[in-house]
């Protein structure tokens, strides 16, 4: 919901609402004025006296900002702002107030959009910037400036230079081949090396055994592997572009076999390690490598099979690395149909029960993509007990305005669900038929289907708008009252929510009157809804629950809370009196209180 200034006050935590208010009534917003259209600046004295920003944007909602140390979203200072525009009727967007300059406002901008700085000298700048690239050019022709220049150079701007000026002139192109092939790249059929051992090598060396009084004991440095794997990946990258596929593949399989034989619960303890990062980069560096040319079926075969083995792996389960979504990710690129299709029926037989449901949509879409509507129909009807499968053949029932069908089809999702099976929900069911009862205009079984879900609890405020849209006017107030008098699992919050959009103001301090826990807090909350009407009820209310909280409670906390319903109490109609003489009486109740005594007599 936006926030407003009809109603900015359900979004503000109840002790901050009542010290603006009370700054509000004490005239401690000593300016206010509008700067533009739809923004207004105020001065708030308290401790200092602070600037408030307020914008009113077109579709009503606010947008606020105080220059106080507070840190919290809305503080006493603005709620004191927006009591003082609302009182006078200000904050439309062309409201007729008198229009002043406020220089301050350019120089505490807070809109989002409002922080892309204007530059009017932008021509010097840029003839300092073309002044600075003369005088680095100059500067380069020494030796010894060039090596520096270079040591500081961004790597890729280095090589984007180059590949520029090597595509202009043929010889410095093949002159960078010849280096870089000799240099850096073993052919393919001459690379004898054991990439899979080397990289064993590389993580493993970052264990380290440490001595205790006891035992032997062994460390993984986890920021150590981290940047390891980084390197191997990168080595990785290298070698696929130098024509080396499978030493590329070998590689970042190995990263993450190792990796994963290394996890333990050391891992878990440090969050700062990049190990999910890693192992991100490995799998790209897969994803790249899998379709190679020099790579053969068998081997694509081979390196997925491998993959496969670590959806089980403990990396997945603590979710550093979603190995299911490489698997899907691979066989796609590098398996023929068939192929992906066996493997996807392999996993679904083999998965663990949270990874099946994700195994039988992916082989669901992969069919449709292969345009095997038989056989996706049929995966559909076989595993129709996934919610998401049953709520796929829903919508498609849907979009083909089979509305009867697609309805059966939630009826049976509803019964599993209200069965042993843990599988789905009724509540969420139940929004579907809705829904669904919505396209076809059915408004009877609609408002019944509504009712359910009011009564469940669940979103509660918003099946009681939809109720209140499908209901006519004038059975409205008969209808939920018979709702509210039934036996429904509605919160006290959602309570309140309804009687003070409903007005009824009674039934509000009836519910407020008879919690057993804590009625304190919900008086100090609702009471801004409740002064006009009741609020002799309340002094009493307040009276007596403040009085036995200072009888049970000692420390600064539950004094900072006395003093907040004391607060409360001062802005009811007659309240002021009332909290002044409760004030004395704890005071002269409680004389070793020092602390409380200080906190209770605190001026404004």
């Amino acid at each position: 919901m936006d926030i407003t200034i009809d109603n900015f006050q359900e979004h503000v935590p109840s002790r901050i609402y009542w010290r603006g208010e009370e700054y509000y009534a004490g005239r401690a917003v000593t300016s206010l004025h509008k700067t533009s259209d739809g923004r207004w600046h105020a001065t708030v004295s308290g401790t200092d006296d602070y600037n408030v920003y307020i914008t009113i944007r077109d579709n009503g909602s606010l947008s606020w900002k105080c220059d106080c140390p507070y840190d919290g979203p809305m503080c006493k200072h603005v709620v004191a702002t927006l009591l003082a525009m609302r009182e006078r009727g200000l904050g439309t967007l062309h409201d007729e107030d008198e229009y002043i300059e406020d220089v301050e406002w350019e120089e505490n901008e807070f809109e989002e959009d409002d922080y892309e700085e204007e530059w009017d000298d932008e021509d010097d700048y840029e003839d300092e910037d073309n002044q600075a690239e003369v005088d680095n050019n100059a500067s380069a022709a020494s030796d010894n400036e060039l090596d520096r220049l270079i040591a500081v150079a961004n790597k890729d701007d280095l090589a984007d230079f180059l590949r520029l000026r090597a595509s202009e002139d043929p010889a410095l192109r093949n002159a960078l081949i010849n280096l870089i092939k000799s240099r850096y790249i073993t052919p393919n059929k001459e690379d004898n090396t054991d990439y899979a051992k080397m990289v064993h090598h590389a993580l493993q060396s970052c264990v380290r055994t440490q001595r205790t009084r006891y035992d032997y004991i062994d460390e993984t440095d986890w920021d150590d592997v981290a940047d390891k794997a980084y390197k191997l990946v990168e080595m990785g990258d290298k070698l696929l572009l130098a024509g080396n596929a499978l030493a590329a593949v070998t590689i970042a399989v190995k990263v993450l076999e190792t990796i994963d034989e290394m996890m333990d619960d050391s891992l878990m303890y440090d969050e700062d390690a990049d190990i999910g990062g890693a192992c991100e980069a490995a799998g790209n560096l897969l994803l790249k490598a899998i379709n190679a040319p020099s790579l053969g079926n068998d081997q694509r075969r081979a390196t997925i099979a491998r993959v496969r083995k670590l959806t089980a792996s403990e990396l997945e389960n603590y979710g550093y690395y979603d190995f299911s979504d490489l698997i899907n990710q691979l066989s796609a690129k590098a398996l023929d149909g068939d192929d992906a299709i066996a493997l996807l029926n392999d996993m679904i037989a083999d998965a663990r029960n949270y990874q099946k449901d994700s195994y039988v949509l992916q082989k669901i879409n992969l069919l449709d993509k292969l345009g095997r509507t038989r056989e996706r129909d049929a995966t559909i009807d076989e595993h129709i007990h996934i919610p998401l499968v049953r709520e796929l053949r829903m919508n498609e029932l849907t979009a083909a305005g089979r509305y009867a069908d697609a309805l059966r089809v939630i009826a049976d999702g509803i019964t599993e669900a209200q069965s042993d099976s843990p599988r789905g929900s009724a509540h969420d069911w139940l929004a579907h038929k809705m829904e669904v009862l919505g396209l076809m205009g059915d408004t009877a079984a609609q408002t019944d289907v509504a009712r359910q879900l009011f009564l469940s609890g669940r979103d509660t405020m918003e099946y009681y708008h939809k109720l209140k849209q499908l209901v006519p006017a004038q059975q409205w107030k008969a209808l939920l009252t018979t709702l509210l008098a039934s036996n429904h699992k509605l919160s006290t919050e959602a309570l309140a929510r309804i009687y003070i959009e409903e007005k009824d103001f009674d039934q509000l301090l009836a519910m407020v009157s008879h919690i057993k826990y804590d009625r304190l807090n919900a008086i100090i909350r609702y009471a801004m809804y409740l002064r006009d009407t009741h609020s002799a009820e309340l002094l009493q209310l307040l009276e007596h629950d403040i009085r036995d909280y200072a009888d049970r409670n000692m420390g600064r906390d539950h004094y900072e809370r006395l003093a907040d319903a004391l607060r409360v109490m001062r802005n009811l109609k007659g309240g002021r009196e009332a909290a002044a003489a409760l004030t004395a009486d704890l005071c002269a109740t409680y004389p070793r209180r020092r602390a409380m005594i200080d906190i209770l007599r605190k001026p404004l």
